[in-house]
């Protein structure tokens, strides 16, 4: 996003102060519950793994993740920290902006999405999480399908640590918390099924009225100071 786009944004997009986590392991299908579920309704993704992948190509490096061959796997992981800054980068920005997020991890760090739901409430967002559910079979299948693989004791034990984390995941953000059952392969009707279903439920959320008095207050402020962004602000809430 230019920076540009983002000041014909800010103050006067549809959804302010909205974020959802995507939470699941790999394979789980996050992306595509994601965008099936926001598909029209302006939210920005956010999503290091796309970054990456799209690095690994342009400096032709190879996709599949393999940490025994340690040449190419230290040049993976040196691309992996730069998208993950990149991401970051792009965070900050969207927020300034007060953008409605997607957020699209694994889910396997409680901690570190607990961390980032504090830090978005705090400045005046309202958080979700969506709970993409699979098994460890289709897991593991999945991951064969794919082009960006990682070694299958990395699926066992990521999938591992989402589940375990699902309870917690639940509390946390209780009353915007919804799991979905990803392991069967759909039909195309039953894809459209779905969609209205997911999206329906998307939409929900972000359409209800704002209720975080800071994101209230902040989008108070910054219109009758004339601002867009939070940058604006005078007592330095973003910096």
């Amino acid at each position: 996003m230019k920076f540009i786009d983002l000041l014909n944004e800010g103050i006067n997009d549809k959804y302010l102060f909205k974020a959802v986590f995507l939470a699941g392991g790999p394979g789980s299908g996050k992306s595509f519950i994601g965008n099936t579920m926001f598909k029209g309704l302006d939210a920005k993704f956010l999503n290091s793994d796309d970054i990456f992948e799209a690095k690994l190509k342009r400096n032709n490096i190879p996709l599949k993740i393999d940490d025994k061959n340690v040449e190419q796997f230290k040049k993976q992981m040196e691309v992996r920290g730069r998208a993950k800054e990149l991401t970051k980068s792009k965070q900050n920005l969207l927020v300034n902006g007060m953008l409605p997020l997607v957020i699209d991890g694994t889910g396997k760090d409680f901690k570190k999405i607990k961390k980032q739901k504090d830090a978005l409430e705090a400045i005046g967002y309202e958080t979700g999480l969506v709970f993409v559910n699979t098994s460890l079979n289709v897991a593991k299948q999945r991951n064969l399908e794919r082009s960006r693989t990682v070694p299958e004791e990395v699926v066992v034990k990521s999938w591992n640590d989402v589940q375990k984390n699902l309870g917690k995941f639940q509390s946390a953000f209780n009353g915007n918390f919804t799991i979905v059952d990803n392991n069967n392969i759909l039909t195309k009707d039953q894809i459209q099924k779905l969609g209205i279903k997911l999206h329906r439920k998307a939409l929900k959320f972000m359409d209800s009225p704002l209720k975080n008095p800071k994101g209230i207050s902040t989008i108070s402020m910054l219109k009758k100071l004339g601002g867009k962004l939070l940058s604006d602000l005078p007592d330095g809430t973003f910096k």
